[in-house]
């Protein structure tokens, strides 16, 4: 998208040579940031796209309206593009009855059907406004990720939001993603943190992730973490680990199931990541093996105590 001519005012309305108006901030001439674009005259006059734009294209986080005279008239698309094209996480929802549309996107095209979240965080919320981000409260907005000054989480470069905002940050209901739009995390926020119930993701693939309980960034609560074996190798996104169970302050802490493929089964208690309390050990049966033999009983730091020892006697150095 270009100008027909220099604009003296930047942050003001500008004409594309497209036939249409722009309305929001302009960098080096062209439209960056959060603004509006609508189409006037030939087959899409009215149609308009509010979102984020850079060096002048539809770029990142925005909503499509289709607003002219034709037969996607009242449909909506919210999500993800890249210039100009429907490009990541996004929905479409047809206004004449066709059933909507949800996944991901490439170059214009639905290519992986699946759930993207992005719908529920919408909910009830206002598009934010202006271009300063530490003013937006109360509102849904996109952001990538340098661009959001006294952050709590820590991210890599690239990564963008899409969601609530309260008090310039993250807060609500909202998805993380990294440079290539792929979700790093969804889920609830306060105050630009992980805190309530969400889902933090591990590969693409979705093999390996947590869901549960955060507080502060970390871990906390019930919750379900499961990590799977590399998408090219052998294995194929196979189950490696799984836990289910409660955590305290980032670890597992309380009580849980930890399976580990073709390795073991331990039911019972832990604490900062070991086995420790009440539990019972086992092993996978080997191929051509005997009988797996069954630990049961307290443990303590990982190691199964003798039948009648206390902990205490467990950590005394023989003399």
């Amino acid at each position: 998208m270009l100008f027909r001519s220099p604009n003296p005012h930047p942050g003001t309305d500008l004409v594309f040579k497209l036939p249409g108006r722009y309305t929001g901030p302009v960098t080096m001439g062209s439209p960056n940031g959060w603004g509006t674009f609508v189409f006037e005259g030939g087959d899409l006059a009215g149609d308009m796209y509010v979102g984020f734009f850079s060096a002048g294209n539809f770029s990142g986080f925005g909503t499509y309206y289709h607003n002219a005279p034709n037969k996607l008239k009242g449909s909506v698309f919210v999500g993800f593009f890249k210039d100009q094209l429907k490009d990541g996480p996004g929905v479409y929802a047809f206004a004449d009855g066709t059933p909507t549309q949800e996944g991901r996107w490439e170059k214009g095209r639905l290519d992986k059907p699946s759930k993207t979240f992005l719908m529920e965080t919408m909910k009830g919320l206002p598009f934010c406004q202006g271009s300063d981000a530490t003013q937006w409260t109360e509102c849904f907005g996109f952001l990538e990720f340098e661009s959001i000054q006294g952050q709590a989480l820590q991210k890599r470069d690239g990564t963008s939001y899409a969601g609530g905002f309260r008090n310039g940050l993250p807060d609500g209901v909202g998805s993380f993603f990294d440079k290539r739009r792929y979700l790093d995390y969804q889920g609830e926020l306060k105050g630009g943190k992980y805190e309530g119930v969400g889902t933090e993701f591990f590969d693409v693939a979705g093999y390996s992730f947590y869901s549960g309980g955060f507080l502060d960034n970390k871990r906390h609560g019930k919750g379900v973490s499961q990590s799977g074996g590399a998408l090219n190798d052998d294995r194929g996104g196979r189950l490696m680990e799984r836990y289910e169970g409660d955590y305290v302050n980032g670890a597992r802490t309380g009580q849980g199931t930890l399976y580990r493929e073709m390795d073991f089964t331990y039911v019972g208690g832990f604490k900062n990541n070991l086995f420790d309390g009440e539990g019972t050990y086992t092993p996978e049966r080997k191929p051509g093996g005997g009988e797996p033999v069954v630990q049961q009983g307290m443990w303590e730091k990982g190691k199964l105590l003798k039948p009648g020892q206390s902990p205490a006697e467990a950590g005394r150095k023989k003399k």
